[in-house]
This record gives structure tokens, C-alpha cells and sequence, in this order.
């Protein structure tokens, strides 16, 4: 009786979504936001922005605790840290159909996107996690 007290209680108090992407399995928790779709230019934007502004990424006064994005046209660059992804040069690559998911609230914060390619505008989808 205490296993299945246990189990329900984490199950009440840790919603989680699992969805599959390209052969990959991605756990998605907390509180989920919308997710959003936006197309990214060979300008760097940080995270807000690209998600359509605070009144999207602000949620009930809290700021995400995770992010997860795919990838579905073009290849994206991102960096987290301060660092500000170029196209052609600097960030991680994410190629077309790839998802990620960054976790920590200051690492969502400091997150930057852009064109992996100069001119070949990524189309990305973002869930954000409170």
C-alpha cells in the first residue's frame, strides 16, 4: 500500500510528457508552456525573443526552468553563457529534424539562436518548462 501511495504521489506532483522525435525519446516536466513556432534569421536572438517576447516567455511571474526545441527546417546554431552564436561560425550546430532540450534556469536565460547557414532560415519549435 505505501509503493502504490508513493507512486501516486510522484505521479500527482511530477507531471511528465514523453514524446518521440526522429528515433529519439524526450521527457518533457514540469509545467508545461505553449509551444511555439518561429523562424530564425542570420541575426542572433536571445530565447524570449524568438518565442514572441516576455508575455510569452514570462509565465505566472516565472521565468522557464527548461526549453525544449526541434528543429524542423534548415540547421540551427545556438550557445548558452553569454556567448553569441554567428552564422557560419560560432555555436553548437543543430542540424534539420534534431531536437534538444537545455535545462537550468540561467542556461534558458542566456540562450541564443540563429541560422546555422547564412541566408537558409531555420523553422524551430520551443516548449518552454516552469
Amino acid at each position: 500500500m505505501k509503493r502504490l501511495l508513493i507512486a501516486v504521489a510522484l505521479i500527482v506532483v511530477v507531471p511528465v510528457v514523453v514524446f518521440a522525435a526522429s528515433n529519439a525519446v524526450m521527457v518533457i516536466q514540469g509545467i508545461v508552456g505553449p509551444t511555439t513556432k518561429a523562424t530564425l534569421t542570420d541575426t542572433a536572438r536571445a530565447i524570449d525573443n524568438v518565442v514572441g517576447g516576455s508575455s510569452v516567455y514570462v509565465r505566472n511571474s516565472q521565468h522557464p526552468i527548461a526549453a525544449t526545441i526541434s528543429v524542423e527546417t534548415k540547421g540551427a546554431r545556438f550557445a548558452c553563457g553569454g556567448t553569441t552564436p554567428t552564422v557560419d561560425n560560432v555555436g553548437h550546430v543543430l542540424a534539420a529534424d534534431a531536437s534538444m532540450r537545455i535545462t537550468g534556469a540561467s542556461a534558458v536565460r542566456s540562450l541564443k539562436l540563429v541560422n546555422a547557414v547564412a541566408g537558409d532560415n531555420s523553422v524551430v519549435q520551443i516548449t518552454l518548462e516552469y
